[in-house]
């Protein structure tokens, strides 16, 4: 194949990126960059920033930003529910953020990788916030969903909370496996057994 277009270096980039080979899918993306290939469409774009997440690499997270807003797929919401998620691995919230209240539309893996972001970086009562916003647009949470959200019940001590996802949950027939988990905040514990809501 003597010259690449986009198309088989995307095919290229998805295959590495699949495989777990984020480092060499990156410096494909910089030799498909060098060659000068034009980046007319968002797909790879979003592959690229999927795999950057994994080295938590912020710089590279803001040149790929950038990038995007170069080639005006910044609206794309595959392209920014990715890098919502590269900013949530690198710690810096406030881009994540950014990001999220910057998308036109927000599916449910905007608002989970937003919801989870906050829970795991201390901030309950902002993850529980944008919970109740996603809620209120009729958006249906997911098992993902319900997971960031506990999170952030358990960092939180809303344990009010905790009983009203649970009561969702079961509204929504959500399908617990079999298991035990225990939750404590401070010298309180809580128990949950698998099929108990």
């Amino acid at each position: 194949m003597p010259t690449k277009g986009l198309f088989a270096w995307t095919a290229l980039i998805t295959g590495l990126v699949r495989n777990g080979d984020y480092a060499l899918a990156v410096q494909s993306f910089e030799q498909m960059r060098v060659d000068g290939v034009l980046i007319n469409e968002p797909f790879v774009i979003s592959i690229i920033v999927c795999a950057s997440s994994s080295f938590v690499a912020l710089e590279l997270g803001w040149q790929l930003h950038c990038l995007t807003i170069k080639l005006g797929f910044q609206a794309g919401v595959i392209v920014s529910n990715s890098l919502a998620e590269i900013y949530a691995k690198c710690s810096d919230i406030v881009s994540c953020k950014r990001v999220f209240d910057q998308m036109s539309y927000k599916y449910i893996v905007s608002w989970t990788t937003m919801i989870v972001a906050l829970a795991q970086h201390g901030m309950a009562f902002d993850a529980l916030a944008i919970f109740d916003r996603m809620v209120s647009t009729g958006i249906r949470p997911n098992e993902a969903t319900f997971i960031g959200v506990l999170n952030a019940c358990s960092h939180g001590g809303e344990w009010g909370k905790v009983s009203k996802v649970r009561n969702l949950m079961a509204s929504m027939e959500t399908k617990k496996e079999f298991g035990f988990s225990r939750t404590e905040l401070g010298n309180e514990s809580a128990a949950f057994a698998a099929g108990e809501m």
